[in-house]
C-alpha cells in the first residue's frame, strides 16, 4: 500500500484512470467492476445513490476510492490517491487517513523534484493534476479525456502522452546507471577518450554515475552496477487468474487462452493495463536507483 501511495502521490503511477484494462474503456456501471472480483478498485464509481458500495461491500477486500461522492467532504481530501475501504468510512476516519497520505504526498513530492523525475500533468476542462487517479475522477465527472502534457508537449490522445512518459522516464533510468566522464567541463561516455581530453588540456577527469562524483572509476563502475542491481530488484510480476507469470509475452498468451486479463503488480500496486505496469515499474526503479547510488558513493568515496 506504501508504495501505491507513493507512485500515485508523486504522479508517477500511469494508472488505469486513463485505461480500464486495455486502457482506454471505462464503465458507468459500477457494480459490474466489482462483480466477482476479490480485492477490486473502484475509482469515483459512486454516481448512483449507494448502487456500488452496496455491490463492492458484498466483495472481500472491495477498495473505493472517492465512492462517497454525496458526502462530499471525505471524497474532496480523498480523491487524490487515498484508499477508502468503506464509502462510510467519512469524517474522523477518512480524515486521519487523508492526513496521513498528505505528509507522504509532501516527502515524496520532494523526493521526486530532487530526482528531478519526469511528470506527466493530466487536464480536464480548466482543472490540472499530476495525479492520474485525480485526472480519472475529473475525466469521468466531465465525460471527457484528459489532455497530457509531459516535457512541455501536449497530447490530446493521452495513449500517446503515456508512451511519451514512459519514454521519458526510460531515458532517466538509463541516466542515472550510465558512467560519465568529464573533463574541463565537456561530458563524455567514454574512458579512453576522456583519458585523451585530459592529457590534450592537463585536467583531471571527473567520474560520475547520475550526479554524483566518484574518486576513481572503479568506484563508479561499482555504483553503477549497485544501480542496476537495485533496478532489477523492483517486484514485478503478473498474473492471469490465480496462476503468477514472469514474462510478458507468455502471461499474454495465457490471457489470450483463457479471455482472462493479464494483471501486473508491480511494487505494490496492481493494474490491467501494460502501460501503467511500465510507468509504474520505471519510476520504482528511478527510485531504487538513486537509493542505490547514494548509498554506494558513501561508502566507495569513504575508502571502504
Amino acid at each position: 500500500m506504501k508504495a501505491l501511495f507513493t507512485l500515485a502521490a508523486v504522479g508517477i503511477m500511469a494508472t488505469s484512470a486513463l485505461a480500464g484494462g486495455d486502457c482506454t474503456k471505462s464503465s458507468s456501471d459500477c457494480a459490474s467492476k466489482c462483480k466477482g472480483e476479490q480485492n477490486v478498485q473502484v475509482v469515483n464509481a459512486a454516481a448512483k445513490e449507494g448502487g456500488c458500495e452496496a455491490s463492492c461491500a458484498a466483495k472481500s477486500g472491495a477498495q473505493v476510492v472517492n465512492a462517497a461522492a454525496k458526502d462530499g467532504s471525505c471524497a474532496a481530501s480523498c480523491q487524490s490517491g487515498a484508499q477508502v475501504v468503506t464509502a462510510a468510512s467519512k469524517d474522523g476516519a477518512c480524515a486521519a487517513s487523508c492526513a496521513d497520505m498528505e505528509a507522504q504526498k509532501a516527502a515524496m513530492m520532494a523526493k521526486a523534484k530532487a530526482l528531478n523525475i519526469p511528470m506527466a500533468t493530466f487536464k480536464v476542462g480548466d482543472k490540472t493534476t499530476n495525479c492520474p487517479l485525480e485526472a480519472r475522477a475529473l475525466a469521468m465527472e466531465a465525460g471527457t479525456m484528459p489532455t497530457v502534457t509531459v516535457n512541455g508537449k501536449t497530447y490530446d490522445n493521452p495513449m500517446e502522452g503515456m508512451d511519451a512518459w514512459q519514454a521519458a522516464l526510460s531515458d532517466k533510468l538509463a541516466s542515472l546507471t550510465a558512467v560519465s566522464y568529464s573533463v574541463d567541463g565537456k561530458q563524455t561516455q567514454c574512458s579512453v577518450e576522456a583519458g585523451k581530453m585530459a592529457d590534450s588540456c592537463h585536467k583531471p577527469v571527473i567520474t560520475r554515475v547520475a550526479n554524483r562524483e566518484f574518486s576513481c572509476q572503479d568506484s563508479a563502475k561499482a555504483a553503477a552496477l549497485k544501480a542496476i542491481a537495485a533496478a532489477d530488484a523492483v517486484p514485478f510480476t503478473m498474473t492471469v487468474g490465480a496462476t503468477e507469470y514472469h514474462c510478458p509475452m507468455t502471461a499474454a498468451d495465457a490471457s489470450r487462452i483463457s479471455g482472462e486479463p493479464v494483471v501486473y503488480h508491480v511494487n505494490g500496486a496492481d493494474t490491467e493495463c501494460q502501460k501503467t505496469a511500465m510507468c509504474i515499474l520505471l519510476a520504482s526503479r528511478i527510485m531504487a536507483t538513486a537509493d542505490a547510488i547514494e548509498h554506494v558513493e558513501t561508502v566507495a568515496d569513504s575508502g571502504a
